[in-house]
């Protein structure tokens, strides 16, 4: 494994982390940015899981963002960067919905 994909990995590994602090999280998409600026998205996206069962998590990481906070823009490129490779992946909706609350694809 090379070293940026090593890097990549450890850092895919702390944004999935649940039980970590949000600004641990913010370091890491800002790490992210960091690489997606230095080698290109289209090379970190590759890096990025391709998995259905991200999307759930990553829809409500990504409802819990202040939207007001403008200094973690990096958090918000890194997960519509990932959001934007997930959402191709073929699937069908009730597949990943495990929520007991309202079905996700009610609120679209």
């Amino acid at each position: 494994m090379t070293r940026k994909s090593f890097t990549e990995t450890k850092i895919i590994n702390i944004i999935r982390e649940e039980g970590l602090d949000y600004e641990v999280k913010h370091v890491a998409f800002r790490c992210l940015y960091f690489i997606s600026k230095v080698r290109g998205y289209k090379v970190v996206a590759r890096h990025l899981p391709h998995e259905t069962a991200d999307l759930e998590p990553l829809l409500h990481y990504l409802e819990n963002q202040d939207p007001g906070v403008q200094l973690k823009w990096e958090t918000h490129y890194g997960l519509l960067l990932w959001l934007s490779i997930v959402v191709k992946i073929p699937f069908h909706h009730q597949r990943f919905d495990t929520s007991t609350s309202k079905p996700i694809i009610e609120e679209f």
